[in-house]
């Protein structure tokens, strides 16, 4: 998989996150080309057993709130930790995955 920018615990899962190295437009066009990539790479990277004890690939929205690094998650009690594990990524760099 590429490089994270982030990879954050948040109580119960542990996610990653790209920043991109510029601004991307959300045009409608590119909104739904975004959503159909994110949603390859989950696919790509969802292993039940694996990387998940969820038996369906869980895809969330490209417009997906996160919860606060540093803030509790209520639900569970645990801190929400990140950790810098890579740089900003290129559009070009993520379409080689």
């Amino acid at each position: 998989i590429p490089r994270p920018t982030f990879v954050v615990l948040s109580g119960v899962g542990l996610h990653v996150y790209y920043v991109f190295d510029k601004p991307i437009d959300l045009f409608p066009n590119i909104k739904l080309q975004l959503k159909a990539y994110k949603y390859a790479l989950t696919f790509n990277i969802w292993r039940y057993k694996e990387t998940s004890k969820e038996k369906e690939t869980q895809y969330q929205s490209i417009n997906q709130s996160f919860r606060m690094v540093g803030s509790i998650n209520e639900k569970h009690g645990n801190k929400i930790i990140a950790f810098k594990t890579g740089d900003r990524v290129s559009l070009e760099y993520m379409n080689q995955y």
